[in-house]
């Protein structure tokens, strides 16, 4: 996993909301994408607060924490919203408070600025209608309509109750007198709300959260103890559960070295390299996770975990492959690694005694041998296939569909429903 996932979450972002061009009633929405790109630190709403339209956003300013500014309109039929929001950008901008800024409009006025903060190289975001101005939508970087967000209003909003013809009911007080209420009676809605839009709803706004990388990690990391305690031949022996801790402590140590190393070498802890010191730590653990001691997993583990970071920043920065996710660091470079392990710290007679525990270079040969045989086998097999591939059908597809992705291009469909990510392109 790359560095910059943990850069999204904690950019700061000012929220600049143009109150005259903006539905208060979105606002728990807006805010809930906002926060997929960022931290809104600065929430400000502009308007003329005299005037009757600004009613409706009262009641919203103190429950989402929202700041209004006050703009008086210098003349009749003309407000000067957006003036002062442009004003008070810059300054947020040439001030370095913020990594980002999300401008909640569909007015072309702020075409200018969204364009001159993205010049300046950081992030921006719009929120607005369809019927937003092209030239205001492809001067953000992301660009959320309003309509998508009122999709799932809908789908938040519980079902009406629906009255029903009164019906009339005699009570009597004494033999003589009868008095007759009439009774509104409400009828209740048939069941739940529908499943599938819900959860409809709830992926959309968890599909870009880090919350699915950290289970899914924590998914791999059980699996794993199917994948080595259960490669035992027996499951009768007792090897299961030194297995089982081997594996456990190879992933923790591998989570902690990253965890450190990465905030040495970043200045700052890095969540995504951590699960990816998790996954490094798994890996170089596997291979000698039979013939190794607890104390020993620990070291591997630790090592991996800085390997992990290293090789990330080596592939990303000067070798340049396009791997976002750090596969190749954590299965590549700690799977050869953890490999050349079991010559370095195996202490289980008849089976692998390494180097540290006076094997001597022997199985640490053996080792490197089946490392460089794999891979000759893989990597000559692939260059072949992959030769083929380009040669009769092609490998790249074009600049442009790099830049979009393949959703549209190989799939006719959009990932990320809704996100006007790449429109200028």
């Amino acid at each position: 996993m790359d560095q910059d996932q943990g850069a999204v979450r904690n950019r700061r972002i000012a929220m600049l909301i143009d109150g005259d061009n903006a539905q208060p009633s979105l606002i728990r929405n807006m805010l809930a994408e906002t926060s997929k790109y960022g931290l809104a630190i600065i929430r400000r709403i502009y308007g003329d607060w005299t005037t009757a339209n600004m009613n409706g956003w009262k009641d919203t300013l103190q429950t989402h924490a929202i700041q209004p500014i006050q703009q008086f309109r210098y003349t009749i039929g003309k407000n000067a919203t957006d003036s002062a929001m442009i004003i008070d950008a810059m300054d947020i901008l040439y001030e370095d408070r913020v990594e980002g800024f999300c401008l909640v409009s569909s007015d072309s006025d702020y075409t200018r600025l969204a364009t001159r903060i993205r010049e300046k190289g950081v992030f921006v975001m719009g929120i607005g209608r369809k019927t937003t101005p092209r030239a205001f939508v492809n001067a953000c970087d992301v660009f959320v309509f309003t309509e998508n967000l009122q999709q799932k209003e809908l789908v938040q909003a519980p079902p009406a109750k629906q009255p029903i013809a009164p019906r009339r009911r005699t009570q009597k007080v004494d033999k003589s007198e009868k008095i007759e209420k009439i009774e509104q009676r409400v009828e209740e809605p048939e069941g739940p709300a529908e499943p599938l839009p819900l959860i409809k709803q709830a992926f959309d706004l968890a599909v870009q959260d880090d919350g699915w990388a950290f289970l899914g990690v924590f998914i791999l990391w059980f699996g794993w103890y199917g994948f080595n305690p259960g490669s035992t031949l027996s499951g009768m022996s007792p090897d299961i559960g030194r297995v089982a801790v081997t594996t456990t402590l190879g992933g923790a140590a591998g989570a902690v070295a990253a965890l450190i190393f990465s905030w040495i070498w970043f200045k700052k802890p890095d969540a995504s390299m951590t699960l990816n010191g998790v996954l490094a730590g798994l890996v170089a653990i596997t291979a000698p996770c039979a013939v190794v001691s607890p104390g020993a997993s620990i070291v591997i583990g630790l090592i991996a975990g800085v390997l992990v970071v290293l090789a990330v920043e080596f592939f990303d920065k000067l070798i340049k492959v396009d791997d976002p996710v750090g596969a190749v660091s954590v299965h590549l470079v700690n799977g050869v690694f953890g490999t050349l392990a079991v010559g370095i710290w195996g202490n289980v007679e008849g089976v692998a005694v390494g180097l540290l525990h006076g094997g001597g270079l022997h199985q640490l040969g053996v080792q490197a041998l089946g490392v460089a045989t794999v891979g000759a086998w893989a990597g000559g097999l692939s260059l072949i296939l992959f030769l083929a591939i380009k040669a009769i059908f092609g490998l790249r597809v074009t600049a442009k569909e790099e830049m979009m992705g393949l959703d549209l291009g190989e799939h006719k469909s959009e990932a990320y429903s809704g996100f006007q990510i790449f429109s200028n392109l």
